[in-house]
C-alpha cells in the first residue's frame, strides 16, 4: 500500500517546543527526514491514502475515477474501508435496522404513506422516479456531495469494467469482486455481503441499491412495492429489474465529477 505518508505520529505537548502555549500540536514524520505539525484542535482525522486505489476525497470519504459519467466511492456507504460490508439498508430508507419487513418500511405499500409509486395502468402516481435527498441513504450519511447511483449509472458502470471474482482482496482474506476500468485501469471492489428479508438473510454475493424507481429500459414499474438494484450473480454483475424495497440491501455511493 502506497500512503501519503509512511506515518510515525506523534503527540506532543507544546509545553516541550513553547513552554508557555501549554498547547498540543500533532507531528507526521515523513520517509524522507521532514516532517509537519499541526495545532491537534485542528486535526480532524487522519487518513491513511492509497494512490493505487484511491482518486480524491470528496468531504470525509474517498473515491475512484472509474472513467464513467460519476465518481464511485472506494466503499459501501457504512464501512470504512473497501473490504468491510457496511449498512443494510431498506429502499428509501437511510439507516440499518434489526428486521426488514412492510411493517416497519417508512413508505408503505398501501396505508395512505405511499411515495414514489406509479400506477402500472396510467391512472397516477406521485410523478417521483429518482430518489429525493431526503431519501437517499448516502446523501443523509455522507453529506450532499455523495448520493445513491441511477440505474443508468449502473448499468453504466457495469459497462465500462472488467469484473473478477477474488478470494482474497489485497490479502485481506476478504472475498469479493474487483471491477477494473477499461477506461484507465482503476480498480473498485465490491465484498460479497448479504442481504436481508424479514426473517430471511442470504449471504455471499453482492446487492447494490439504486436510487431509480424503475427500469426505463424495459418500463418495469411497479406501483409502489419494488426498485431495482445491482447484483453479482451467476459470476457476472447485472442489473437486476427489481426486488421488493423492504429488503436490506448495501449502498455504493456516487459523486459528481
Amino acid at each position: 500500500m502506497k500512503n501519503i505518508y509512511f506515518l510515525s505520529l506523534l503527540v506532543f505537548s507544546l509545553s516541550t517546543i513553547f513552554p508557555i502555549s501549554g498547547q498540543n500540536y500533532v507531528t507526521v514524520k515523513k520517509t524522507d527526514g521532514s516532517s509537519d505539525t499541526y495545532l491537534a484542535n485542528d486535526v480532524k482525522r487522519i487518513y491513511f491514502k492509497d494512490y493505487s486505489f484511491s482518486s480524491g476525497f470528496k468531504g470525509d470519504y474517498s473515491y475512484v475515477d472509474m472513467g464513467v459519467s460519476v465518481l464511485w466511492a472506494t466503499c459501501n456507504v457504512g464501512a470504512t474501508k473497501p473490504e468491510e460490508p457496511g449498512y443494510l439498508i431498506a429502499w428509501a430508507e437511510t439507516s440499518p435496522k434489526e428486521s426488514y419487513t412492510w411493517d416497519n418500511l417508512k413508505y408503505c405499500r398501501d396505508d395512505g404513506t405511499r411515495k414514489y409509486w406509479y400506477d402500472a395502468d396510467g391512472n397516477g402516481g406521485d410523478g417521483l422516479e429518482v430518489l429525493l435527498p431526503e431519501d437517499d441513504a448516502a446523501t443523509v450519511n455522507w453529506g450532499s456531495e455523495w448520493r445513491m447511483p441511477t440505474i443508468e449509472e449502473l448499468r453504466e458502470l457495469i459497462e465500462a469494467c472488467e469484473w473478477k471474482r477474488t478470494n482474497d482482496f489485497r490479502g485481506s482474506g476478504v472475498s469479493g469482486v474487483v471491477a477494473t476500468s477499461k477506461e484507465n485501469g482503476n480498480v473498485l471492489f465490491f465484498p460479497f455481503t448479504c442481504y436481508q428479508d424479514g426473517e430471511y438473510t442470504l449471504c455471499g454475493e453482492i446487492w447494490i441499491w439504486s436510487a431509480s424507481l424503475f427500469d426505463a429500459s424495459i418500463d418495469m414499474r411497479s406501483p409502489f412495492t419494488s426498485a431495482p438494484y445491482m447484483r453479482w450473480i451467476d459470476e457476472r454483475m447485472s442489473v437486476a429489474d427489481e426486488t421488493q424495497r423492504r429488503c436490506g440491501l448495501n449502498i455504493r455511493a456516487v459523486s459528481a465529477k
